[in-house]
């Protein structure tokens, strides 16, 4: 179980990232495809025919999902710090993060610029040494950070 500060703080980041991407969904809504789905459909399609060889704009639905599914999962992240207990089974949590995580290694390692991947390695690394080092009975210390607990 994780205390009440950890939860705070594992829910205000993950609320600050939600709320960079959505920023993120706006601007290019916006100023990108002028509020037309259609417009967004067609240039997903463009780079999804430049990246893998089709031309298909289906992958703008799996970002709807995606945009829907995040603010969904920081409510959850918030009932957590307030009560302990969260809005959504442990299936559908995991489910939800899996589906993130696909979708944001997707937008940045295969319709990215190339230097992501240098980053993606970077994030990779640290999270495996903090993991590593954070284990309980370490040095003597209690558990900092579990990577399995956010949320």
């Amino acid at each position: 179980h994780t205390s009440p500060r950890h939860s705070l703080m594992v829910a205000s980041v993950w609320t600050a990232g939600c709320l960079v991407y959505l920023v993120h969904f706006a601007t290019a809504m916006s100023l990108v495809h002028h509020w037309s789905h259609a417009a967004a459909w067609q240039h997903t399609a463009e780079q999804t025919q430049r990246v893998i060889g089709w031309t298909t704009g289906v992958g703008i639905w799996f970002n709807d999902l995606f945009t829907i599914l995040w603010p969904v999962h920081v409510v959850d992240a918030w009932r957590c710090v307030g009560c302990g207990r969260t809005i959504l089974s442990s299936r559908v949590r995991n489910a939800i993060d899996i589906y993130l995580t696909f979708i944001i290694l997707n937008a940045t390692l295969v319709f990215g610029p190339p230097w992501w991947w240098a980053v993606f390695a970077s994030a990779a690394t640290m999270a495996f040494v903090l993991r590593t080092v954070s284990r309980p009975g370490r040095n003597g210390r209690d558990r900092v950070l579990s990577t399995a607990e956010f949320p």
